[in-house]
């Protein structure tokens, strides 16, 4: 971090007692933003840290996640601090690319993070473009699990793959409930995929588990299935709604609702077993807005904010008792393996007849 960026970054013993603070707020009954208020009227320390990221305005989210539990996430916040969230939902692939192009320019626009691909937020940490998260810089991340936090990034919520059907095609009854399902004759040139070549590490990294599950002999019988391929989720899904085939996958828990809040004939089904990632928050070095990243940061690691931001589709660390919206995954659910996946992606792709 430079130093002028040091100089514009409300630091240091000041606001140790963010964490309590914040945190605090989902033990009384007031709404959020009375709640802030009256953190505000008592607490010098997170006064000095609102007022310096009211001063800023404005905090800018970068972030490949559902829109429909992003913006219920911008709107509490801006809704409890009363600064805007500019909200810039990109696809995994394309958010990386863009990201990067930004800080090898010299002109970070964004100022949190919050996306899939673990070994990019190492990467992009070791060369500065990240910041360390602490409970110095973030607050919130002295109530995390300590395995959750990892140097530049935070584990933020977990996410299932799962996959989506259209309820005009299907009934709930033929629906496949397996990954084996997907392999019967009727399911033929009806299942859309999710690209892995494209849609980043987190796609691949279902297929990986599939491999490992099941071995390569399946997936060399799933590209026999005339798959219908998209570069991401939400095309798949918008050509899923306009009748184009009966089965999206893997497709996130969440990926369907604004689709199927507009009318669309959507449904999502957990399968029987199945694999999930994570979504890590990470914090923009020499940023635009640097006071309203820590403050937005810490509020994502609240129950308050935790709440909007899983709706459903997601776990929280926090557990659900603490944020009952949070999503029960199944038992046991593996999480994908960043590193196998790296390596046998090359393999995957040529398995699945993307070659």
């Amino acid at each position: 971090m430079s130093s002028n960026s040091k100089s514009k970054i409300v630091v240091g013993a000041a606001i140790a007692a963010l964490a309590l603070t914040i945190t605090g707020c989902s033990s009384g009954g007031a709404t959020p933003t009375q709640e802030s208020s009256q953190s505000a009227s008592t607490d010098p320390a997170l006064q000095t840290l609102i007022d310096a990221a009211k001063a800023e305005g404005s905090v800018t989210w970068y972030s490949g996640f559902s829109p429909a539990q992003l913006q219920p996430t911008a709107d509490l916040f801006q809704k409890t601090y009363g600064i805007t969230v500019d909200l810039v939902r990109v696809s995994s692939g394309p958010l990386v690319q863009r990201f990067t192009a930004e800080m090898q320019s010299g002109a970070p626009a964004a100022d949190v993070l919050l996306q899939a691909d673990p070994a990019f937020a190492t990467d992009a940490g070791d060369q500065g473009w990240l910041l360390p998260l602490d409970e110095e810089l973030v607050p919130n991340v002295a109530n995390w699990p300590e395995d959750l936090v990892d140097g530049s990034y935070l584990k933020a919520i977990t996410i299932p793959w799962l996959w989506n059907y259209n309820t005009d095609k299907l009934s709930e009854g033929d629906a496949p409930k397996s990954v084996e399902d997907l392999l019967k004759p009727e399911f033929t040139g009806q299942l859309l995929l999710n690209d892995p070549r494209t849609s980043g590490p987190v796609v691949m990294g279902f297929f990986n588990w599939l491999y490992d599950e099941y071995g390569a002999d399946f997936l060399t019988d799933l590209s026999k299935q005339d798959l219908r391929v998209y570069p991401s989720t939400y095309p798949a899904l918008e050509s899923l709604a306009a009748g184009e085939g009966q089965v999206v996958f893997p497709a996130p828990a969440g990926g369907d609702a604004d689709l199927i809040a507009a009318g669309a004939p959507l449904k999502s089904i957990m399968p029987t077993a199945t694999v999930g990632f994570n979504q890590l928050l990470s914090v923009v070095a020499d940023s635009p807005h640097p006071n309203a990243a820590r403050l937005f940061a810490n509020f994502i690691l609240s129950p308050e904010g935790q709440g909007p931001l899983t709706n459903g589709a997601a776990a929280s660390p926090l557990g659900h008792d603490a944020v009952p919206d949070s999503l029960v995954t199944p038992e046991g659910m593996p999480l994908i393996d960043p590193a196998q996946t790296a390596e046998r992606s090359d393999e995957i792709v040529k398995l699945l007849g993307l070659q």
